[in-house]
């Protein structure tokens, strides 16, 4: 949900470095240095001051959506909505003007939108591409021009996820799940823009990895465990039969009989409780994860 790292040189020094949203909304920037390694994360601010905060689980994709030379961004929200942050660094300094709507949620039933910058149909313009919450990617069509673009009817590249939110061993070969984060890319070379497409889906149920320590400590717990429970059944037993005993003679000293007895109860209980939990650390669990699918561009002929 969110976030979508992009390697990018965003203030053109001639070094890569990474773009990246957040769960709370804002944007950071890791600047690229001289060894190839990245600086600590910057937060992307206006030029007049505050943070790029466009809402939760953004997503975010710079491009020269102007055609002036500076990477602006796109940016998406968990709402779906689409924003363009205009870059106006001329380059300078990183300077980002205030942001400018593209696409509002209103009357459309998506949501968690990653835009992404490409000429889809080759007619030199940039379109905007978008994937979403239910798995689906949407094609806007710029019909205007590069530096002020105007979208035209969407189209459904990918639709809607077959089995949004189903276990490994229920989906289909071909099933993608949702929240569609995407990469536009002539994968097979042929000069035709491809999709790749990850998901998030319902995963599988599965013990996690273990390391030598941690197969040791399970095994000696699978082994320690019923010698436990046997010797605390037999100390209830004894436990049990003292208890008459002792009301039957109505001793005086009786509780002081029965004390150590219930001590070991109590101490043999605590060691029973230790070896279950280390046991329920590696039981099977319920584990979400995502793939990456490829969507090869074919053309009218070919379908």
């Amino acid at each position: 949900m969110g976030f979508t790292p992009q390697l990018v040189d965003l203030d053109s020094d001639g070094r890569q470095d990474v773009l990246s949203g957040s769960w709370p909304g804002e944007l950071y920037f890791f600047p690229g240095t001289e060894d190839g390694s990245f600086g600590k994360p910057q937060q992307l601010e206006y030029a007049d001051g505050g943070a790029i905060d466009l809402g939760s689980a953004s997503t975010v994709y710079a491009c020269d959506w102007h055609s002036d030379g500076d990477l602006d961004l796109l940016v998406g929200d968990i709402r779906g909505t689409v924003y363009l942050v205009p870059n106006y660094s001329g380059g300078d300094a990183l300077a980002f003007g205030e942001s400018i709507e593209l696409l509002s949620t209103s009357n459309r039933k998506r949501s968690d939108s990653h835009p992404v910058a490409a000429d889809w149909d080759g007619d030199g313009r940039l379109d905007l591409i978008v994937g979403y919450g239910k798995g689906d990617v949407i094609w806007y069509p710029n019909i205007n021009t590069p530096v002020e673009p105007v979208f035209g009817e969407p189209v459904e590249l990918v639709p809607p996820s077959p089995a949004p939110w189903k276990s490994d061993d229920a989906r289909q070969p071909g099933d993608w799940g949702v929240r569609a984060k995407i990469c536009i890319v002539d994968f097979d070379g042929n000069g035709k823009l491809d999709i790749l497409l990850g998901d998030y889906c319902g995963g599988f149920s599965d013990k996690p990895d273990e390391t030598p320590e941690e197969l040791s400590r399970r095994r000696e717990a699978v082994a320690r465990l019923p010698e436990l429970r046997s010797s605390w059944s037999d100390a209830y037993q004894t436990y049990r039969t003292m208890l008459t005993d002792t009301s039957e003679q109505e001793s005086a000293d009786s509780a002081d009989q029965l004390q150590p007895i219930l001590q070991k109860m109590v101490e043999l209980k605590t060691e029973i409780a230790t070896c279950q939990k280390t046991l329920e650390e590696f039981q099977p669990q319920r584990q979400a994860h995502g793939y990456v699918w490829l969507f090869l561009r074919k053309t009218a002929n070919e379908e």
